[in-house]
Formats: C-alpha cells, structure tokens, sequence
C-alpha cells in the first residue's frame, strides 16, 4: 500500500510538472515584427510634374512629405500624409510651382512603419528658368533691334526677374522706365547718338544690347543695328 501511494504521489507530480511545462510554452508570445526599410531614391523633377514612387512595405505604413508644394496620392487619399497597408505600394508624388525661385528645392519623404521612421526618397525640383522677352512698338515680339531711319526704337522690356540694360553700344542711348507695380517690366527708347555712321559697319555681332540681373547669373543679349 505504502508503494502504491508512492507511486501515485510521482505519477501526479510528473503530471504536474508536465501541465506546467506545457502551458508555460503556450504563453509565450511571438516576437514584434521588424519594418523592412526600402533603399533611399532620389527624383529630379520639374515643377508641375509628377513622378511615381514604387516600394514594399512589410507592415502597416504612413508616408509623409516636409514641403508643400510636394504632396502624395495614392488610393483615394492625397496630401502631405498617406497611410496603406502592407504590400506593394504605387504612390504619385505631385510637385507644384508654389514658392520656386531662381534655386533648386529640395524635399523629403519620410516611411514611417512600426513605430520608426527613415527617409524614403528626396525629391529636388529645379530651380524657375529666367524668362525675359522684348516687344516693339507694335507689341511683337523680337530677337533683333533694328533702328529706323530716325535714329530711335521703341521697345518693352518683360522678365520673369528684377534687371537692367548692363551693356551696349557706345553709340547709343538707352532710356528705360521700370512698372510701378512690377520689376520685372521695362518700357522705353534706344537712340543713336555721337557718330553713328562709325559703327554702321560693324556686324552686329559686335553691337548688342545686353539684359542682365544683378548678380549677372542672368544675362541676355539682342543684336542692334541702324
């Protein structure tokens, strides 16, 4: 009897024991997922573009832009944040014209996934073109000054940036008046003046009225003759 109970006292002590170990094993809970990060991209693009921006996200994800003018769609959503869900993901990014100056611009896109964030692309829009264009009397447009018989030619001045006559012949006049309400529009006459016939001549290669900002990165040149 003393052995019976003995063994009846190790059989429920295995049991135990084995009841313990199995429902420790089944509380165990499953390690965190870790996001996969995409490698960087980096888009030169052009204001009022878009371009399209492919990646796999491992897990539930949210993508965001630092500028304005760069914002993203994608599954009916648009704007500086979308979210999706894990997979393969196709998301337009959209760059507009808002504030682009003279100088490139650049932006970022961030992923965020599982609590951590990395940037995903960097978006550089090019920097506005200089624009300046000049009109005759008659309001068209013209690549060439030719001064007529009477010695002077009215012209209009229009630019797309703040600028001067910086350079022209010796044997001319250059009066111009600047808009009152914009910098960038230029009205006004070249006149001969000294001994014109000097220079008649010469091509007119030689003879060009030049167009520039102040810092001279912005300069254009038209041919004058008489």
């Amino acid at each position: 009897m003393k052995k019976l109970n003995e063994w009846l006292m190790m059989s429920l002590l295995a049991l135990l024991l084995g009841t313990s170990a199995c429902s420790a094993g089944g509380d165990e809970e499953e390690a965190p997922a870790v996001p996969t990060f995409p490698t960087s991209q980096t888009f030169n693009v052009s204001a009022n573009s878009e371009q399209i921006f492919s990646f796999t996200a491992n897990m539930d994800w949210k993508l965001s832009s630092n500028k304005t003018w760069c914002t993203l769609a994608s599954s009916g959503m648009e704007g500086q944040n979308i979210s999706g869900q894990a997979g393969s993901q196709s998301v337009k990014i959209k760059i507009s014209d808002e504030g682009q100056d003279f100088t490139e611009t650049k932006a970022a896109i961030t992923l965020s996934m599982g609590g951590k964030n990395q940037t995903v692309a960097e978006v550089i829009r090019t920097a506005k073109a200089y624009e300046l264009k000049v009109y005759d009397a008659e309001g068209k447009e013209v690549n060439q000054l030719v001064i007529g018989t009477d010695g002077s030619l009215y012209l209009k001045v229009e630019a797309n940036f703040e600028f001067a006559a910086t350079a022209f012949p010796e044997w001319l006049n250059v009066e111009m008046a600047q808009d009152a309400t914009n910098v960038g529009i230029q009205t006004g006459t070249i006149s001969v003046v000294g001994d014109a016939i000097k220079y008649k001549q010469e091509t007119s290669s030689t003879n060009k009225i030049t167009f520039a900002n102040q810092a001279g990165t912005a300069k254009f040149e038209f041919p004058v003759t008489y």
